[in-house]
């Protein structure tokens, strides 16, 4: 049984040929797999490249042209999950988040979106570019600018 999938072109060159695989089909069931093919050549629309995972196929209660979310075991890096919510652009128009630094004052910083959580109660996205803990703004980060101190408040009610 194969899984396929298109992979984008930031993310291509970090998937190998073997790499250990999870496919979490749409039913909620999960399946492991091998990566077994990696196109060579971008889809000339899309610029995504065609990927092929080879999951055990005695597992005949997989039914074909089942939704699967593909997660592919890459490289590791250091990442943060942040609500998608709290994604600001700056005056050069890079993505990024607003943070409350030392002495309460906002600070831009840029990120890169890795990747997302379709987790439907509690939905997020894994932003790099962030060191540490931080303190996101989440509430009127279009309002605040860098620079400004601002006086954060971590009371509220749910």
């Amino acid at each position: 049984m194969l899984l396929v999938g298109l992979v984008p072109e930031q993310e291509v060159s970090r998937i190998q040929i073997g790499a250990a695989v999870d496919g979490l089909l749409l039913n909620g069931q999960r399946v492991t797999g091998t990566v077994t093919f990696l196109s060579a050549a971008a889809d000339s629309v899309s610029r995504s490249y065609r990927i092929e995972v080879e999951v055990d196929p005695s597992d005949q209660t997989i039914r074909e042209g089942i939704t699967t979310e593909i997660l592919v075991d890459a490289d590791e890096v250091m990442a943060h999950r942040i609500p998608s919510s709290a994604l600001t652009l700056d005056d050069n128009g890079d993505i990024g988040v607003k943070l409350i630094e030392v002495g309460n004052t906002v600070a831009f910083r840029k990120v890169n979106i890795v990747g997302d959580d379709t987790n439907q109660l509690n939905p997020g996205i894994w932003v790099t570019g962030l060191q540490g803990a931080v303190t996101l703004v989440t509430v009127g980060q279009e309002i605040v600018f860098p620079g400004q101190t601002v006086g954060a408040n971590f009371e509220w009610d749910q």
